[in-house]
């Protein structure tokens, strides 16, 4: 997608508290992008609103934004014991999913009594930092730390393994303190009030007890919460399967549970997850999910099977579910990257991606193959139109290896396709990883092709990560392949017993 019909969606979205339809954007865009010779899309426009995140869909083209689903809702936060004891509040996961994704966690504002309450930094160990923010994934939260506000000039980067202390941007809450005194049993509420400039008011939620060791109704509210948030988690799992993110999880199953969810006498989401004997964070590929405590994420489940593809032009068939984000046979970005890997190089390549092409969709058809072939002319027109070859010198290499792993991805999800929905006789986590893996090289691609500036710092460890996917590729390659074997003989019993019958 154009960055600039993106950045309109995203600007539109953001701003959206009220339903609406794909009619509606799609006339936005092309109000927004008159006579800027931008072509606007309605299949793009679609793709876009299914699979971006700050999205909800409603209906078959019915959408409501983040904005308009969490604005004024409620949420509980509970204070460690370290909080309470230096009066403020470390930002970190715990307006999670709440608050806009796309923020930092550094820049989110809490009010109290209506007046902005102003920010500190505070310095903790490594090791304790990471407590704050393991909602993320472990895997991601070093990264999220370290591009904190808080530590934007301190040149630490994930590689160094010497790091001990790291600053974390915390809100003081010295005036609310002022007012109550908060205890260990105590929570502060917090409300989206501006989910668009990521301000969140926040009110003291004192458990006044005359026994501090009997329960008293809120206790037994509380308890009540977390059994129902349970379960709400493990029918999300059923429904929707392993989410994008962990983030993405928790903001649908809020969505789809806003009666039982919102009380306000709720437990916090990570004191949730910590305490429960049935819900924990488990390994997904080389990420981490939410899922059923102790065990292995499938790569397939009922989850997958009647959800539509997206598709760019006209698809072959439905296929198995590993390949649910490949259009007619490729992605517009890896589509437009292969082009542009010609820009670089000098040369047409047109024919070569035809042929690449035929060799998975039937477009045997004269029409068929004009229609694809003035698909790609069109593509490589709009651009030719912006490219630089100089600026690209640098990227050029490292675009032409991702493309290369990319087609070793793509070919082994092809002779996958044999198994059709029977995925689940092949290694599981295998799967997992191939799957994150196409989704990785992916995004690796449009950053290289649409983000004007990235550091050679950022170039290098793009190039880095590909030398780690191409080892994990190589290892979930050899796994599924010898799966793949085993699955072909299976079957070649079968339908020689079958036809032995028949017989």
């Amino acid at each position: 997608m154009d960055q600039v019909i993106e950045s309109l969606l995203l600007s539109y979205i953001t701003a959206q508290l009220e339903e609406f339809t794909t009619d509606d954007v799609v006339a936005y865009a092309k109000k927004c992008l008159k006579n800027s010779g931008i072509p606007v899309l309605r299949s793009e426009i679609e793709n876009f609103l299914q699979t971006n995140g700050s999205v909800f869909q409603m209906g078959e083209n019915t959408y409501i934004s983040r904005g308009a689903v969490f604005t004024n809702v409620f949420f509980n936060i509970k204070l460690s014991a370290r909080e309470i004891a230096g009066k403020y509040l470390i930002h970190g996961h715990r307006c999670m999913p709440f608050v806009r994704p796309d923020i930092s966690c550094g820049r989110i504002d809490f009010k109290y009594k209506g007046k902005l309450l102003s920010h500190k930094i505070v310095t903790l160990p490594v090791n304790e930092a990471v407590d704050y923010f393991f909602l993320y994934g472990e895997e991601y939260a070093l990264q999220i730390i370290l591009s904190d506000p808080a530590n934007e000039n301190n040149g630490m980067s994930q590689e160094d393994t010497s790091i001990q202390n790291v600053n974390l941007m915390a809100t003081d809450l010295s005036p609310l303190f002022e007012d109550v005194t908060i205890k260990k049993s105590d929570y502060l509420q917090g409300t989206i009030s501006n989910w668009s400039l990521s301000f969140v008011d926040l009110y003291p939620l004192v458990n006044k007890k005359e026994n501090p060791f009997r329960k008293n109704a809120k206790d037994t509210e509380r308890e009540i919460w977390f059994s129902d948030f349970e379960k709400a988690l493990i029918k999300s799992f059923t429904e929707q399967g392993p989410c994008g993110s962990i983030e993405e999880q928790l903001a649908l199953t809020y969505f789809e549970n806003p009666h039982t969810l919102y009380k306000k006498y709720a437990g916090s989401i990570e004191e949730a997850i910590l305490r429960s004997k049935v819900i924990g964070i488990e390994s997904y590929g080389v990420e981490t999910r939410l899922w059923k405590k102790n065990q292995d994420i499938p790569a397939v489940g009922p989850w997958m099977f009647g959800q539509e593809e997206n598709t760019v032009i006209p698809e072959k068939s439905k296929k198995t579910p590993i390949r649910e984000s490949v259009p007619f046979v490729l992605p517009r970005i890896v589509l437009d990257s292969w082009i542009t890997d010609g820009l670089f190089n000098k040369k047409d390549n047109e024919e070569e991606i035809l042929n690449f092409i035929e060799t998975d969709w039937d477009i045997t058809s004269g029409i068929k193959r004009r229609e694809v072939q003035g698909f790609i002319r069109g593509r490589r027109l709009a651009l030719e139109a912006r490219y630089n070859w100089f600026a690209d010198f640098e990227r050029g290499n490292i675009r032409k290896a991702l493309l290369d792993l990319y087609m070793k991805e793509f070919h082994l999800v092809k002779d996958l396709e044999i198994a059709d929905a029977q995925l689940d006789f092949f290694p599981q986590h295998s799967l997992v990883v191939l799957t994150q893996l196409l989704s990785h090289t992916q995004y690796m691609l449009e950053a290289l092709l649409y983000q004007e500036h990235i550091s050679q710092e950022d170039l290098k460890t793009i190039q880095l990560s590909i030398e780690g996917m191409q080892y994990n590729f190589d290892e979930v390659e050899t796994e599924l392949r010898l799966a793949l074997k085993k699955f072909e003989k299976k079957r070649f019993v079968v339908i020689n017993s079958h036809n032995k019958e028949k017989k």
